[in-house]
């Protein structure tokens, strides 16, 4: 330090982008492995409820991405393109490689309908279950729908 008030001194974190990212996961209830960096902006949700996002630099480029897909592919590979990472925790903000599974936007929603925590989102879920059976319908696949709980279950 040379003392001159002046000079503006930023803190660069060192190590890999992998580690970087590590170093913003903390512990969870249930093995979880909660996301404590940047979130995605939801008005409707508190910050805890939001999805996690990793923006890091790479090759002179800035790159995003989910901070549980992240997770994910560094641990367990790549997700095919079109499939979704299904928290069988259910906590958005977990990047535990060991709480998320691939999934169809079908089956991740039909999931999401189950969860009595996610009853208030009841109406809109369902919608969205009704337009990926209608479009699975429409391409010819075979879909086998779940016996949805009643919303007073």
């Amino acid at each position: 330090m040379n003392g001159d008030p002046l000079v503006v001194r930023h803190h660069v974190d060192t190590g890999t982008v992998e580690e970087r990212f590590w170093k913003k996961v903390k512990p969870g209830p249930d093995g979880c492995q909660l996301w404590g960096g940047a979130k995605l902006p939801d008005p409707k949700l508190p910050a805890e409820e939001r999805y996690g996002m990793w923006t890091w630099d790479e090759d002179g480029r800035t790159l995003r991405k989910l901070a549980h897909r992240y997770a994910y592919e560094r641990v367990k590979g790549t997700i095919p393109e079109g499939v979704q990472l299904h928290h069988t925790c259910a906590r958005r903000g977990c990047v535990n490689p060991e709480h998320l599974q691939l999934a169809t936007a079908l089956e991740n929603t039909a999931e999401s309908l189950q969860r009595k925590h996610l009853r208030s989102q009841r109406d809109a879920l369902l919608e969205r279950y009704s337009v990926l059976i209608a479009q699975a319908q429409a391409i010819g696949l075979q879909v086998e729908t779940e016996t949805l709980p009643s919303s007073d279950a």
